[in-house]
């Protein structure tokens, strides 16, 4: 009876060890313009070459920030965002060399990855029952920048950021309808995004310039110049990963269960 007992747990363990709350989206992209601006004025490059590679985000599907604004005078929407990091990021093929190198001294901000979705009705109507169009965006994207102490009356500031962003229609709601998405059924709308293409919807920025320091009586800034790439996207694959960790608990409770059984047997 013992045994049993014991056995069951681990493979109670063993099943709760499999439920992995860790998901992974898998695009393909095709960049295919840049752009390139100094102070205001932008210019095509023409010797940019279509590039294709892929990216991966990982993200969390537990505890997910949530956030529903149904204010007056203000669209309603239900924000989710399923990973917030400050230690990781994902980086494209541009990205080694659109970097530039903090300077000595520089405050240099840790790297940050946000992946979430936005849930917006078409206009706030004072009829909270009226069902309206609505859309869906959805983001992924990764950053590092870093600033300079002020230097007189201005700074320097680099900033770099890249990811994926598309905006798409969502089933007609009304303001009492518009709900919180649980990382589940973000899970479950991402799988069903699988297949499609999305046009423009892959960008990488990266710009440095000189501003005017706050306590300054100036504003704007002093010069700037930055680069643009945009691109196309693929949604190949939305998948449940398992942590390392669940392997090794689903190990050892199927290995437990294994010894059972064949004690039972003898």
């Amino acid at each position: 009876m013992k045994h049993r007992i014991i056995a069951g747990a681990m493979l109670a363990l063993a099943a709760f060890a499999a439920s992995a709350t860790t998901a992974e989206l898998t695009v393909d992209v095709i960049a295919k313009s840049k752009w390139l601006s100094t102070n205001g004025t932008s210019s095509y490059d023409f010797d940019f070459k279509p590039t294709s590679f892929s990216l991966t985000f990982k993200f969390d599907l537990e505890n997910p920030y949530q956030d529903l604004l149904l204010n007056a005078g203000y669209k309603p929407w239900a924000m989710t965002i399923l990973n917030y990091s400050t230690t990781s990021s994902t980086k494209t093929p541009f990205t080694g060399t659109l970097a530039v190198a903090a300077p000595a001294g520089a405050y240099v901000q840790n790297p940050l990855t946000q992946l979430g979705l936005n849930r917006m009705l078409s206009e706030w109507d004072f009829d909270a029952d009226k069902v309206l169009p609505t859309t869906d965006q959805i983001l992924f994207t990764s950053s590092e920048s870093w600033q300079t102490p002020a230097q007189g009356e201005t700074y320097t500031k680099h900033t770099n950021w890249r990811g994926i962003e598309w905006v798409q229609e969502s089933l007609p709601l009304s303001r009492n309808q518009l709900a919180k998405v649980s990382g589940e059924e973000f899970l479950a709308h991402l799988q069903s995004q699988v297949g499609k293409s999305f046009a423009n919807a892959f960008y990488e920025d990266a710009w440095t310039g000189v501003y005017y320091d706050i306590s300054s009586a100036s504003t704007g800034f002093v010069q700037q110049s930055g680069t643009s790439i945009r691109g196309d996207i693929f949604i190949r694959s939305v998948a449940v990963v398992p942590e390392p960790g669940t392997f090794a608990l689903s190990a050892i409770g199927l290995a437990l269960m294994a010894g059972w059984r064949r004690r039972s047997m003898v």
